[in-house]
């Protein structure tokens, strides 16, 4: 997958964002995001790997449930 996560907030950090600026930063994001995938260097994950993929970590999670893994 060709995604980066946010650099997280401090726990403490005290962020107050109006209506506007919350606009504006998700149509930003949002245009970065788009650029990415008409990259043609994207790198795309087909869903039928993904679904494989899940099933096998819930797979691995049923069995630690079951076996009161905690």
């Amino acid at each position: 997958m060709n995604q980066k996560d946010p650099t997280p907030l401090p726990e403490n950090a005290e962020t107050v964002e109006t209506e506007e600026e919350e606009e504006r930063r998700f149509l930003d994001e949002l245009d970065k995001d788009l650029l990415e995938a008409d990259d043609p260097n994207c790198v795309w994950i087909p869903h039928d790997v993904v679904e494989e993929q899940m099933r096998r970590e819930l797979a691995e999670l049923d069995v630690l449930i079951k076996t009161g893994h905690k």
